[in-house]
């Protein structure tokens, strides 16, 4: 649970820790306080720093839909819907984009390591479809497109791809579009 994680020695992970629980509560996370204990991270990259620790997946449940920061809440629904959390291991590998001209792009690395549990994904993508962040239910919508197979998600796909000439934004509309079109493509003749 979240309390193992508060119950760590090291005082700045602990910090961290308490300031991401924090960003569920009403009362705001204090930058200075994170300074205070050594961490100079946004709240997004101490979520990646302490998701190391399985002591924190109990946790990514409540984060991914009370957590008071969108782009928290996106990175606890990324971490379920993928069933592991990863994190920048500080390294970076070149990636070659064109070879022969000497083109090459820079990629962080990363580590990750299963979840030690799996919530209910259905409740977990309904609860970010109906999220007031576009950000969450675009990420919740890509969730639903990976796994437009399992029959208990049926009725929410049934829902969205109803739903979709009321989107508003692009981002949206256009994964309603692709997940429609790969239903239509699974549908029997």
């Amino acid at each position: 649970s979240s309390a193992n994680v508060l119950m760590a020695p090291w005082m700045p992970l602990r910090m961290a820790a308490y300031c991401v629980t924090m960003q569920t509560s009403s009362a705001p996370c204090s930058t200075a306080k994170r300074r205070s204990a050594g961490v100079q991270a946004g709240s997004t990259q101490i979520l990646r720093a302490i998701s190391r620790s399985p002591a924190i997946d109990a946790a990514l449940p409540d984060l991914a839909q009370h957590a008071r920061q969108p782009y928290l809440r996106t990175l606890a629904l990324d971490f379920l819907i993928k069933g592991r959390a990863e994190w920048p291991t500080g390294q970076k590998r070149k990636i070659w984009r064109n070879k022969p001209l000497g083109i090459a792009t820079l990629v962080p690395e990363t580590a990750q390591r299963p979840l030690t549990c799996q919530p209910a994904l259905p409740a977990l993508l309904a609860a970010g479809l109906a999220d007031r962040s576009v950000k969450v239910r675009k990420y919740a919508l890509d969730g639903l497109i990976k796994h437009r197979d399992r029959p208990d998600l049926r009725h929410l796909i049934d829902a969205q791809i109803s739903q979709r000439d009321q989107a508003q934004y692009a981002g949206l509309r256009m994964r309603l579009d692709y997940l429609a079109a790969r239903m239509a493509e699974q549908r029997p003749s």
